[in-house]
This record gives structure tokens, C-alpha cells and sequence, in this order.
């Protein structure tokens, strides 16, 4: 039985990354408790960049990384807008928004 050591760690990588960027939009106001200069979004584009690069050098593709440094930079960007549609109706419903 051969095991695909790429996939592994691709898929290995994709599970880390979106479990710490889950924790941390969920959890993200208990650690300014501790750290009160924490950034969320500063640490979303965080993961999401160092993320989508360690994925472009497993997968040796250079349009991965391109693609990358793109949404890296749109995250504040499509955070505005989606908070600016959204907000009101989250606030509604979550006390902690």
C-alpha cells in the first residue's frame, strides 16, 4: 500500500489552517482579554497567507501563491462588505458581534 505523501500533507495543512481560522473568529474576543492588541483580521490574513504558501511550495505551483497574495490582500476588503450587509442581522442574533 503506497501512501500519496503530497495529499497527506496537503490535506493535513488545509485542516490545521481552517481549524486555527475558525478558532480564532470565534474566539478572537477572549484573547483580547489577554492580549488586548490582538487583531483578528490581522491574523486571518495571517493563516490564510502562510496557508496558501506552504500549499504552493507542497503543490510546486506558482498560480497557488499568486492567488494567495491576491485574497490575502482582499480580506479587509470583503470583511467590510460582508459586515456592511450583514451587521444588523448579526447583531440581532449574537450579543457577542
Amino acid at each position: 500500500m503506497r501512501f500519496n505523501f503530497k495529499k497527506i500533507t496537503s490535506v493535513a495543512a488545509g485542516v490545521m489552517f481552517t481549524c486555527i481560522f475558525i478558532v480564532t473568529l470565534f474566539f478572537g474576543s477572549f484573547v483580547r482579554v489577554y492580549y488586548p492588541d490582538f487583531s483578528t483580521m490581522l491574523f486571518v490574513s495571517f493563516v490564510i497567507f502562510f496557508g496558501g504558501i506552504g500549499f504552493a511550495i507542497i503543490e510546486r505551483n506558482i498560480m497557488i501563491g499568486v492567488m494567495t497574495i491576491l485574497v490575502t490582500m482582499l480580506i479587509p476588503f470583503i470583511t467590510k462588505n460582508f459586515m456592511d450587509y450583514w451587521e444588523s442581522y448579526l447583531k440581532f442574533l449574537y450579543s457577542f458581534f
